[in-house]
């Protein structure tokens, strides 16, 4: 390896797409810790102490630029990528992250990868040209990703307003039934309903 402009370039024959990922690949502290900068500064709800913590972020980056990274090397979306999309997407919805913020951040996977890919092969018009032709397939796993993720949190998301109406409607079902309600149960009610208690 060579360093050249503070990264590390591959020395001998120009790189392939294989040999760029597999670079990557030893970069991804770097590129995680990356992610989370671009995400914290840029995207709502991902600001530091807001939806999701620093750690949640960063372990979730290493994750998915890593089986990106696999997945971009076997030429085609890897069942590990896919299983991580839908719990990604799942637990997005739980922590309250709108979708447009987590489809922006699913965006900076790609755009990160990407620049990166042509930092190391700009020294050579070769190899530039050679990953030209691998910007389809590297987007259209990127973009399978992306549309996995999703497709989970819009379906978590609803689970999760069934699940609210179904608790308004038992609370509301207590309510009407109650005769002398307890102290304990008017405050429960009232949390449900998102109401004043003593109202």
């Amino acid at each position: 390896m060579q360093r050249h402009g503070g990264g590390s370039t591959i020395s001998g024959a120009s790189p392939t797409p294989e040999s760029l990922f597999a670079q990557l690949r030893e970069e991804l502290p770097e590129l995680a810790t990356r992610f989370v900068d671009r995400v914290q500064a840029g995207i709502k709800g991902y600001e530091p102490g807001a939806l999701v913590s620093y750690n949640d972020l960063h372990e979730t980056a290493m994750t998915s630029i890593g089986l990106l990274l696999d997945s971009l090397n076997k030429g085609s979306p890897q069942e590990a990528l896919l299983s991580f999309a839908e719990s990604l997407g799942r637990r997005r919805a739980r922590q309250g992250v709108p979708v447009e913020s987590l489809s922006m951040a699913l965006q900076t996977d790609f755009r990160l990868i990407w620049t990166r890919m042509l930092e190391i092969s700009s020294e050579d018009p070769e190899a530039t040209l050679v990953l030209a032709h691998h910007v389809e397939p590297i987007w259209s796993i990127v973009e399978t990703y992306s549309a996995v993720t999703l497709r989970f949190y819009r379906s978590e998301e609803a689970q999760l307003v069934e699940d609210r109406l179904n608790h308004r409607q038992i609370a509301i079902g207590r309510l009407l039934a109650f005769q002398d309600p307890s102290e304990s149960s008017i405050t429960w009610v009232s949390n449900e309903l998102g109401c004043d208690a003593h109202g």
